[in-house]
C-alpha cells in the first residue's frame, strides 16, 4: 500500500544564526486567531480595551508557563531536574558543553489550559468588579483555534507520533522511520477547528437569544409601568440561554474526552510510564474532566446565588 511519506524541513528559511520554523509560525498565528476572537467578544461583553491588554499578558504568561512547567515535570522529570536553566530558557548544549538558542522544545497543552484558568482567577482578583465565568467562557472557547495550529506545528515537526497503522492514510515520518502511523496530530487538528466552530456558532446563537430575552423583558416591565396601557398583551420570550461557565465546562469535559481515547493511538511520550495502564496524556485529562463536570452542575444546576 501506498501510505503518505512526510519529510518537509522543520524551517521555512535559515539566515545566519537565525531560523524561522513552521511550528513557530504556526503557534504565532493561532494567537492571533484566537486573540482576536477573545478582543472581539470580550469587548461585546463590556471588557475595556485596557483590561482586555492585561489580560492578554496574564494569559501569554500563564499558558506558557503551565505548558513548560507541565511538560518538565511530568514528561521529563529526570532531564530537566538536571537542567533546570533549560526549563525557562531556549537554549540546551552541544557536544563541546557550549549552550547554543534551540527555542522551546516542549510544551504540554493540559499545563497551558490550566495556566489560562491561573491566568484569569488573577485577572479576577486585579478587577473584582469583572464577572469570572464569562471570561472563562470566552477564553475556553477559543482555546481549540490554537490547539489546532500548534498541533499542525506538531505534525511539521513530526513529534507526537502515533502508533504503527495499516489505514490508507498513515503517514511515514521518513525523518524518524520507515512506519507507517496513524497522523495523531492531524486527528486532534481536525478536531479541535471543528470544535472551536461549532462552539462559537452555538455561543453566537445562545447569546444573541439571551439579549433578545433581556430585550423582551425589558419591554413588558416597560408596558406595566405604563398605566395608560391597560389589557396590553404581555409578550412571552423563548428560553434557550444558558447560564455564563456553561461554555468553559463543555471545553474541560470534551477535549479531555476526546485526549482520552486518541491516546490509545500515540506512542508513549515518556519512559518511566511504559508500565502505567494508562499514558501521560489519558491520566492528565482524568481530573480535568473531573473538574469540567463539576463545574457544569455547579454553575447550571446549582440552585442559589449565580457564580461569578
Amino acid at each position: 500500500m501506498n501510505y503518505i511519506v512526510w519529510n518537509p524541513s522543520v524551517e521555512i528559511f535559515h539566515i545566519g544564526g537565525f531560523s524561522l520554523l513552521w511550528y513557530g509560525v504556526l503557534f504565532a498565528i493561532g494567537l492571533v486567531a484566537a486573540g482576536s476572537y477573545v478582543y472581539k467578544q470580550s469587548l461585546r461583553a463590556g471588557l475595556t480595551e485596557r483590561r482586555f491588554n492585561v489580560l492578554v499578558l496574564l494569559l501569554f504568561a500563564g499558558i506558557f508557563l503551565g505548558a513548560r512547567l507541565c511538560h518538565c515535570v511530568f514528561y521529563d522529570p529526570q532531564y530537566f531536574f538536571s537542567h533546570p536553566l533549560e526549563i525557562f530558557l531556549p537554549i540546551t548544549k552541544n557536544a563541546a558543553g557550549n549552550y547554543y538558542f534551540c527555542g522551546y522544545h516542549g510544551l504540554a497543552s493540559h499545563g497551558g489550559g490550566v495556566g489560562a484558568i491561573v491566568a484569569i482567577l488573577i485577572f479576577k482578583l486585579m478587577y473584582r468588579d469583572e464577572k469570572l465565568l464569562p471570561i472563562l467562557d470566552i477564553v475556553a472557547i477559543a482555546t481549540p483555534l490554537l490547539g489546532g495550529f500548534i498541533r499542525i506545528g506538531n505534525f511539521f515537526n513530526s513529534e507526537i507520533l502515533g502508533t504503527e497503522s495499516s489505514l490508507p492514510w498513515a503517514v511515514i515520518f521518513s525523518s524518524v522511520d520507515d512506519v507507517p502511523r496513524h497522523p495523531v496530530q492531524i486527528y486532534e487538528a481536525i478536531f479541535y477547528f471543528l470544535l472551536f466552530f461549532v462552539l462559537a456558532a452555538a455561543y453566537r446563537t445562545f447569546s444573541q437569544n439571551s439579549n433578545e430575552e433581556k430585550i423582551i423583558n425589558s419591554l413588558n416591565d416597560a408596558s406595566i409601568a405604563d398605566v395608560s396601557g391597560k389589557n396590553k398583551e404581555k409578550i412571552t420570550p423563548v428560553h434557550c440561554s444558558v447560564k455564563p461557565g456553561f461554555w468553559f465546562s463543555m471545553v474541560m469535559i470534551t477535549i479531555p474526552i476526546f485526549r482520552f481515547f486518541v491516546e490509545f493511538c500515540k506512542m508513549e511520550q515518556i519512559n518511566y510510564a511504559a508500565n502505567l495502564p494508562l499514558n501521560m496524556g489519558q491520566l492528565l485529562s482524568i481530573p480535568l474532566f473531573l473538574c469540567g463536570l463539576f463545574l457544569l452542575i455547579i454553575t447550571q444546576f446549582f440552585k442559589g446565588k449565580n457564580l461569578h
